[in-house]
């Protein structure tokens, strides 16, 4: 029977490379002060189990197939005011299907939560919202990041908390430049 697993990428130094590799290729090219090797020097440098940002890595029965992030800070220069940021969800092409981002997003709202946080937000380039829809994220506003049309969203993660200062915040700052 499959088995999927969700470690501290601290706990799992060896996919550093790995998930360096993902992340440069998925996001990382597009900043041309970035390569892979800064990337991954980077990652490096904040490994943690316990101090923003966390990276977790999905192992599907014991191979790294994933990974996911718990921000302090995305689009800092658009959003100064939105705290806490799910970010990097990624899974391989040949894991995909299978649940692994769901969990992988599950897994991060929890860490938020035993952190203390109320509200998640996450941008993404599905301007449906796509997974994070189905996972309850609320659309706040669409903009444009580096040349591509993204929609920033947000959950309220316990009961009680509102997300409408998220979504009064983003809707001021939408005309603003898109740099991060």
């Amino acid at each position: 029977m499959a088995q999927l697993e969700i470690h501290f990428l601290a706990d799992r130094p060896d996919a550093l490379p790995l998930v360096a590799g993902w992340l440069y290729t998925e996001w990382g090219r597009r900043d041309p002060g970035n390569s892979p090797e800064a990337t991954a020097e980077r990652l490096a440098a904040e490994l943690s189990r316990d101090r923003l940002p966390i990276v977790v890595v999905a192992a599907y029965n014991g191979v790294v197939v994933g990974t996911a992030a718990l921000k302090l800070h995305e689009l800092r220069d658009r959003f100064p005011e939105l705290r806490y940021w799910l970010g990097g969800v990624y899974v391989s092409a040949g894991a995909r299907g299978q649940g692994i981002a769901g969990a992988l997003v599950r897994h991060v709202e929890k860490l938020a939560v035993d952190r203390g946080i109320a509200v998640l937000h996450l941008q993404t380039e599905r301007l449906d919202g796509g997974l994070y829809a189905q996972e309850g994220f609320e659309p706040l506003v669409q903009i444009e990041h580096r040349g591509l049309p993204v929609l920033v969203m947000a959950k309220a993660l316990t009961p009680g908390a509102d997300i409408a200062s998220s979504m009064q915040s983003a809707q001021e700052s939408a005309p603003a430049s898109g740099a991060e």
